[in-house]
C-alpha cells in the first residue's frame, strides 16, 4: 500500500481514535470520523463476559474489585469480537472534563433526548 496524494493528512486528521481496556479485561477501539459523521467501534469481550454478561450489568466503577476478580478468574480467550459502524446524529461541544455530560442513567434521560439532530 503506497502513499496516495488524494488521501493526505487533512483527510486522515478528521479521524479521532480512542482505545482503552475496561476493568473486565475487554478491549475497546473507537474511530470517530466527524466530517463523515460516522463512528466505527470494535470491542473484544473477554470470554467470561461473553459466557455470563449479566455480571457486568452495573455501574462498574462502583464494583471494580468484583470486576477485577471476575477478570482474573477468566477465561479470557477466545475473545468475542463485535465490529460495528454507526451514524453520528448530534454533536455538541461541552468542554473537557465536564461531568454533567454523563450525569444520569440512560433510563433517566428525557424521552426526546435520542431524537436530537444537528
Amino acid at each position: 500500500m503506497g502513499f496516495h496524494p488524494q488521501h493526505g493528512m487533512e483527510e486522515l486528521s478528521s479521524w479521532s481514535l480512542r482505545r482503552y481496556y475496561a476493568a473486565t479485561g475487554s478491549a475497546v477501539s473507537l474511530a470517530f470520523m466527524l466530517r463523515e459523521r460516522k463512528v466505527h467501534g470494535v470491542i473484544f469481550f473477554s470470554r467470561w463476559v461473553a459466557l455470563d454478561p449479566k455480571k457486568t450489568v452495573c455501574f462498574q466503577n462502583e464494583h471494580l474489585n468484583k470486576m477485577h476478580s471476575y477478570r482474573d478468574a477468566g477465561p479470557t480467550y477466545p475473545r468475542l469480537v463485535i465490529d460495528e459502524f454507526a451514524s453520528i446524529t448530534f454533536i455538541e461541544e461541552c468542554g473537557a472534563g465536564n461531568e454533567s455530560v454523563i450525569a444520569c442513567a440512560p433510563s433517566e434521560l428525557p424521552a426526546s433526548f435520542a431524537k436530537r439532530r444537528n
